[in-house]
């Protein structure tokens, strides 16, 4: 009776036993236990990587034992053991001792190929023999993702240990020709070592059950690029790319152009930005462990783009998304994966291709519940950190950007992303600016999913101050009228200094209480309010401020004492006589016009002078009055003086005057 026992990239091991009585006919064996086989094998296998034959040599020495224990009326014997193999092996050949053996292939499937390999010689109860076996595990071609692959540039195939399940001492051994640099991908296959010719190997010793192996390797050499250039045309402009393929894998560079043919217009539409790069950009062929496990990563130190030669069409998108998103505008690791995962799903919807990321989402769009971590967390660099950590910071940072969009809609991340990088060079906008502009850009509050999503513990205080600051500001400017607040409480808040801003606005709270007075003061005075203090609240100086309220207050209080004085003031002759050559009205009327246009000096001068005006009008017109009679007196004295002098004086004759002149 045959047995299969089928484990997870492992050998499966099938033997074929022929049950004997001593008395009677052939009678069926019973069935082989997993756990306890009455036939096991041991496995030692070497694997020899062969570039240059573009396959893997596989050499297998299998002891196998009959551990079946005689009854009086059965023996057990065995013609034949099945060994379960890799997929896609080919060339198999066998030995027990030196005679060469029958090997077969049971059957095949994409998960194995069963070999049946038979014995030289019948093998009894309680005793071994030893098979060699050879196979050949060639590199099919095809697609550069495919398991196997062996070349000049790189090898890379899985590996199996052959035994039976659950019993020690088979081992596995691979060596490769030197100038590889050598990794494990899967299984516990030990250190490389180097081997005083060159070659790298690899070692498991002797495992405690060969089922336990999962393993895959991978090694590449250095060596020379195949370098195809690629335009793609946009209506922003033209991308250019230098595609660097491995010598030997001219069908990786084929991939790449394609992708990226139809990836660029693709991502320009999704973000709705002119394609950013002048230069040319290298797209390069690696290995994960090359580009820290990643299957891609866009360095815009060099202006390259290297993908694992696994890579699917979604990390092609995802590294061209961060031509436009390289971290230059935004800070925050999960902000410029979070975008660049929304443009390149974005962009597999218009191509119909897999987007290749998963989501945080349940079907109804609401994020799943329950952050691994706040994304202000995720600050590890690519690749670094756990596997876990790294794919829920992916794609949560993708889900939030979705669900962010959902809210402002693709116009309002389009406009939050013209302001983003139309800020000041070097100015990058972190989680901080991000949320504000989403507010400013699209009027929308996403503090919510920052509190989800994005806060660690202590920036929770921070969005408090944030919302407490920003709702004091919004009152503020309806206070302020249509007046422009001081540009400091806007720096302060982008900033998010809310300490400062709360002091900036509180001065200027102070200042438009203040300026409000003063329009009530001007208003009953029938005054119209210069621009000077609106021009110094402005400006962002509250002292200055202060100053210019309490000066055109004491201005406008000036004036209404003047206007005061004039309505006090008799319309008596006195005071007409008083104010013969001045006028005070017109002085008034200029202070007035003075105070309008902002000549404060003008205005105070033009003020006192009407008050003064009408205030002294009396006493002028008395002083007057009096200097005028006093001149009338002075000149009655004067001509009465003269008229008696002129009585006094004694007539004169002709002949007088004749003499005097003679």
């Amino acid at each position: 009776m045959n047995r299969t026992i089928v484990g997870r990239l492992g050998a499966v091991v099938v033997t074929g036993a022929l049950a004997l009585p001593l008395v009677l006919g052939p009678v069926g064996a019973p069935a082989v236990e997993a756990a306890n086989p009455r036939l096991t094998l041991i496995g030692t296998a070497r694997y020899t990587v062969q570039p240059d034959k573009h396959r893997v040599h596989v050499a297998v020495d299998l002891v196998a034992t009959n551990r079946a224990q005689e009854t009086i009326s059965t023996k057990f014997v065995y013609d034949h053991a099945n060994l379960a193999v890799l997929p896609g092996t080919t060339g198999f050949r066998a030995t027990d001792g030196s005679t060469k053996v029958g090997v077969s292939v049971a059957s095949r499937s994409s998960a194995s190929t069963l070999l049946s390999i038979h014995f030289a010689k019948r093998l009894s109860s309680g005793t071994s023999t030893t098979l060699h076996l050879d196979f050949e595990l060639p590199d099919p071609g095809g697609s550069p993702a495919r398991s196997v692959r062996v070349g000049p540039s790189l090898v890379a195939f899985p590996v199996w240990a052959f035994g039976s399940p659950g019993v020690a001492g088979s081992s596995v051994s691979i060596r490769f020709p030197s100038g590889y640099q050598v990794s494990v991908g899967a299984g516990k296959l030990g250190k490389p070592t180097t081997t005083p010719d060159g070659s790298t190997t690899l070692s498991t010793g002797n495992l405690a059950d060969p089922f336990s192996l999962s393993g895959y390797v991978l090694a590449d050499r250095p060596g020379a690029f195949i370098e195809t250039p690629l335009e793609v045309t946009l209506p922003s402009g033209t991308a250019r790319f230098t595609i660097r393929a491995w010598r030997d894998d001219p069908a990786w560079a084929k991939k790449a152009a394609s992708i990226l043919r139809k990836a660029l217009p693709a991502l320009a539409v999704t973000i709705g930005l002119p394609y950013p790069r002048t230069g040319t950009i290298a797209v390069e062929e690696s290995v994960a462990r090359a580009i820290d496990g990643q299957a891609g990563l866009y360095d815009p130190s060099t202006a390259t783009i290297r993908l694992a030669y696994t890579a699917e069409p979604a990390v092609v998108l995802h590294e061209a998304a961060h031509l436009w998103f390289d971290g230059s505008t935004f800070a925050d690791r999960w902000i410029v994966e979070g975008l660049a995962s929304y443009a390149a799903q974005g962009a597999a919807a218009q191509l119909e291709l897999s987007d290749g990321g998963g989501a945080a989402t349940d079907g109804s769009g609401a994020a799943a519940p329950g952050p691994a971590f706040p994304l202000n967390g995720w600050t590890a660099e690519p690749g670094r950190g756990a596997a876990a950590h790294e794919a829920y910071g992916y794609t949560t940072s993708a889900d939030l950007i979705r669900l962010i969009v959902g809210r402002i809609r693709p116009d309002g991340l389009r406009a939050v992303l013209v302001a983003a990088t139309n800020r000041p060079t070097g100015d990058r906008v972190d989680w901080r600016g991000f949320l504000d502009l989403i507010q400013t850009e699209a009027g929308v509050d996403a503090t919510d999913l920052w509190r989800t999503w994005v806060a660690r513990p202590e920036d929770a205080a921070l969005l408090d101050a944030r919302m407490l600051a920003n709702f004091q500001n919004t009152q503020l400017l309806d206070q302020a009228g249509g007046w422009k607040l001081p540009t400091v409480i806007a720096e302060d808040l982008r900033a998010w200094r809310f300490d400062e801003a709360t002091a900036a606005m509180a001065d200027a709270r102070a200042n438009l209480s203040a300026r409000d007075d003063l329009a009530v003061a001007s208003a009953v005075a029938g005054l119209d309010l210069p621009p000077n203090l609106k021009a110094a609240f402005e400006s962002g100086d509250p002292d200055a401020t202060t100053a210019e309220a309490s000066i055109e207050r004491a201005i406008v209080d000036q004036i209404v004492v003047a206007q005061a004085a004039g309505a006090e003031a008799s319309n008596s002759w006195l005071v007409r006589f008083g104010l013969l050559g001045q006028d005070p009205i017109a002085e008034l009327a200029a202070a007035r016009s003075a105070f309008k246009t902002g000549d404060l000096s003008a205005a105070q001068a033009r003020a006192i002078g009407a008050r003064e005006a009408w205030a002294g009008a009396p006493d002028l017109g008395g002083l007057r009055l009096r200097t005028l009679g006093a001149f009338g007196l002075i000149v009655a004295l004067v001509v009465l003086l003269l008229a008696t002098r002129a009585r006094r004086r004694p007539r004169r004759s002709a002949a007088d005057y004749e003499s005097e002149l003679g």
